[in-house]
């Protein structure tokens, strides 16, 4: 009796996984009419013969290592049209640049130095890692991996993992990786865990340092003050991508590749709204090809809410008491990207239409679509990153972040569609 009810399981699971399977192959778009009229990138690599397609690639939330980029440049190296030296793996060895962002700022939060020392300071620094890819008779492809994660490390350790596991228990995963912004006192001391909370149940503990502690503390981190070194980062890497051969922003054809809070980290700098990121807002102005993984417009767009009074109160809510808003709405600035760029003089010519191609998994609890942008052509994709169990639960963390896993993805991005010319 038993092994029938084993065999019977075991069926049951068998088929979930093929049901699900098949639903993770497939893409879905919320416009078929409107894809068919992008490109891919695959089509740009092909039709742009006379200067270097160059791939801006910037990392979302949760990120705390280098190489996020990798299955990306796999799925570039096994679909796309360029010369991998190892095959349908991605180059290796990379030319890593740091980003100096100055003097170490006395910045706190709760009456705590987020940077004690120069050391600290220094594990903080954002860095770009540059891949290339070669191809017969035209310029290379180029991928920038934009890492800025370094500088969200601080205030992840020191603020929240390492007094957590004193109230819900250790993350030692975490707590390794925090090992350049904790002393060995404070390390030592949050693997001791929770000797007067008892801490909490499994599931719950581990959702919090998953989601809250390692995933939506960095967007609060973005949204706050810390934004103008993250803009600064931005700002840089994509200078040093401009700089490439000595060719400039015009000399290149760009092509931003953006991960969750990635995409309005980019779109924040780019809107240069305090006049400290004119590389951000070049580059981007000369790309007409954005595609953004699991964005969070429609929740981060909450922070930029405009027409309200600085104060508020009986009269300061009338009309004529509004001020500008502190920062511009990333929304807005894709807005203004929509329209024909004037730095581009050519495409004013023979315009490339702007394209955004958004990726999200339904069964990503961090992911909205992407409204609408007058002058552009937006596409939401639909995709399965990890099975769901009969539709009732998968794994949030790989519905987040497995676009770039996700072959059916990699083959809508990089296979070509169009004729050549077109």
């Amino acid at each position: 009796m038993l092994h029938w009810i084993l065999a019977g399981v075991i069926g049951l699971i068998a088929l979930a996984w093929l049901a699900t399977g098949a639903r993770a192959a497939a893409l879905r778009a919320d416009d078929p009419a409107a894809l068919a009229r992008t490109r891919s990138l695959g089509d740009v690599i092909s039709q742009t013969q006379d200067r270097p397609v160059h791939v801006l690639f910037v990392h979302g939330m949760r990120a705390d290592r280098p190489g996020l980029a990798g299955p990306f440049m796999e799925g570039l190296c096994r679909y796309g049209p360029v010369r991998c030296p190892t095959g349908a793996a991605a180059p290796t060895a990379a030319q890593r640049r740091y980003i100096d962002l100055g003097t170490r700022p006395p910045a706190e939060v709760m009456g705590m130095a987020v940077w004690r020392d120069e050391a600290e300071w220094g594990a903080s620094r954002p860095f770009v890692d540059r891949y290339r890819f070669e191809r017969p008779g035209a310029p290379p492809v180029i991928v920038d991996e934009v890492n800025w994660w370094p500088l969200l490390m601080p205030f992840r350790c020191r603020i929240l993992v390492a007094p957590e596991s004193r109230l819900s228990g250790v993350d030692k995963a975490h707590l390794d990786l925090c090992r350049p912004w904790l002393t060995a006192a404070e390390y030592a001391a949050a693997l001791k865990g929770p000797s007067v909370s008892g801490g909490g149940a499994w599931a719950n503990a581990a959702l919090k340092r998953q989601l809250m502690n390692w995933g939506l503390a960095d967007a609060v981190i973005a949204l706050g003050p810390t934004r103008a070194l993250i803009r600064r980062a931005i700002d840089e890497a994509f200078a040093y991508a401009a700089a490439f051969d000595g060719r400039g922003a015009a000399g290149q054809e760009f092509v931003v590749v953006s991960e969750s809070l990635g995409s309005f980290v980019v779109l924040d700098a780019a809107g240069d709204r305090f006049g400290d990121a004119p590389n951000a807002r070049e580059v981007v102005a000369a790309t007409s090809d954005l595609y953004f993984f699991a964005n969070q417009f429609a929740l981060l767009e909450l922070g930029r809410v405009s027409g309200l009074p600085a104060a508020a109160g009986g009269a300061e809510l009338a009309p004529r008491a509004t001020a500008p808003p502190p920062e511009v709405s990333p929304f807005a600035v894709l807005s203004q990207w929509a329209r024909p760029p004037a730095a581009r003089p050519e495409l004013a010519l023979a315009p490339r239409p702007r394209q955004v191609i958004a990726f999200s998994d339904p069964s990503d609890a961090l992911t909205y679509n992407v409204p609408p942008v007058p002058g552009a052509i937006v596409v939401n994709v639909y995709d399965r990153n990890e099975f769901d169990w009969f539709g009732l639960i998968a794994d949030p963390i790989a519905a987040h972040s497995g676009h770039s896993r996700n072959p059916a993805v990699l083959k809508l991005i990089f296979q070509r569609r169009r004729p050549a010319g077109s």
